[in-house]
């Protein structure tokens, strides 16, 4: 029918409903053999409209084929993909069993770089922990204590042992106490338990700053009372100390690069025993593989909506191009669309009556769900001949 008249069609059906309904008195028992005339104008209106009925159905057939083409332009790079997808992953199984099998080659240069510079950097730490104690604790007097005596004094032990065995212990002891820590900097970051590793930090911290804090009040006390500054040491002092700033530097920042390199160190050992470099390869193998099923199981939902799409499109081409062929071969064609749309006008003009024939809300509800049900029966029954033919 022609989309330029619905509005006007529309408006005839749902008057021929309503004048129906007004003649009959809402009766119930007249919905059939009116509905039976208003078929009868439907009829005569589809065969004036035929030409045009025919270019309509033309154009939406050349609608249809070209969305239909535009889904399978999608589907094909999807099928592609599905396609590399599914070979990566035979690739991974195959590694998998070649793993299992003990085909497996490990790298221990990461390994042999990390441990050696773990060791310098532990005897660094041992030499910094053990002067920078000996001066905290036992340093100073009234000679200004240098940077390099603070924290790299290679003679802290003689020095030491000169007052005691017991400072000697201690000075030699207490390096320990800092490499302990950084170990379980290790033992945190491997149990993924991050509450430990800040709380081993922020000790870390506190202990460096309580010996540059110490070392930095000794040098500017032996500096107050030779005379070169006039005003007693204060805690705001320490933070406008260089050598305070320095300390933290050589101390914290290096104990930090050292207990990442003694994790790194320790798991690139483990990585290149046998077992473990086997259990690691195929674990990462088996994630790699689990990615790569989730994107396919992504790819298929969508080639299977595309598809989905594609079949919905091809059904509804395929009527319209039945419905064509059937109008130009001198049927009188008609759609289910139609039939249905033409009833449902008519019904509205009839029940807008009986909203206002039947005062009682109840009763007019009910008739209008009476008369509904009869339409419907109605067109099934239409439609069932329409299709026989």
């Amino acid at each position: 029918m022609d989309s330029n008249n619905s509005l006007s069609h529309k408006d005839l059906y749902f008057d021929l409903g309503k004048n129906a309904s007004m003649n009959n008195r809402a009766r119930s028992e007249m919905i059939n053999p009116s509905l039976d005339s208003a078929y009868q104008i439907f009829c005569q209106d589809l065969a004036k409209s035929t030409e045009q009925r025919k270019a309509n159905l033309s154009a939406e057939v050349e609608i249809l084929i070209k969305r239909v083409n535009d889904f399978e332009a999608k589907v094909r790079p999807l099928n592609l993909r599905k396609s590399q997808v599914d070979e990566r992953i035979e690739i991974i199984e195959d590694d998998i069993l070649k793993v299992k099998s003990g085909e497996i080659e490990t790298n221990s240069i990461p390994f042999a770089i990390g441990a050696l510079i773990t060791l310098m950097l532990t005897f660094y730490l041992f030499i910094f922990y053990s002067s920078a104690a000996y001066s905290a604790l036992f340093g100073g007097g009234t000679t200004k204590i240098t940077i390099s005596n603070a924290l790299f004094n290679t003679s802290v032990f003689s020095d030491a042992a000169s007052q005691s065995g017991g400072t000697l212990a201690l000075v030699f002891l207490l390096p320990a106490i800092f490499l302990g820590l950084g170990f379980l900097i290790h033992d945190a970051l491997e149990k993924k338990r991050y509450i430990v590793l800040i709380g081993i930090v922020i000790a870390t911290l506190l202990f460096d700053g309580l010996m540059a804090y110490k070392i930095a009040q000794s040098n500017y006390n032996i500096l107050y009372n030779q005379g070169t500054v006039t005003k007693e040491w204060s805690f705001s002092h320490a933070f406008k100390d260089i050598d305070f700033y320095l300390i933290l530097a050589l101390g914290f920042v290096v104990y930090l690069i050292w207990g990442y390199l003694l994790d790194f160190s320790i798991k690139k050992w483990e990585e290149n025993q046998p077992d473990k470099a086997v259990k690691l390869k195929i674990e990462s193998l088996i994630e790699q593989k689990k990615v790569l099923q989730e994107e396919l199981l992504k790819i298929d939902t969508e080639i299977n909506d595309i598809q989905a799409n594609i079949k919905t499109l091809t059904d509804e081409r395929n009527k319209k191009e039945e419905l064509l062929i059937k109008i130009k071969n001198g049927a009188q064609a008609i759609s289910e669309s139609e039939l249905r749309g033409m009833v449902g006008d008519f019904m509205k003009g009839w029940s807008s009556f009986i909203t206002f024939y039947f005062t009682n809300s109840t009763e007019a509800k009910n008739e209008t769900e009476k008369v509904t049900t009869i339409a419907e029966n109605w067109v099934e029954n239409i439609w069932k001949g329409l299709a026989n033919k």
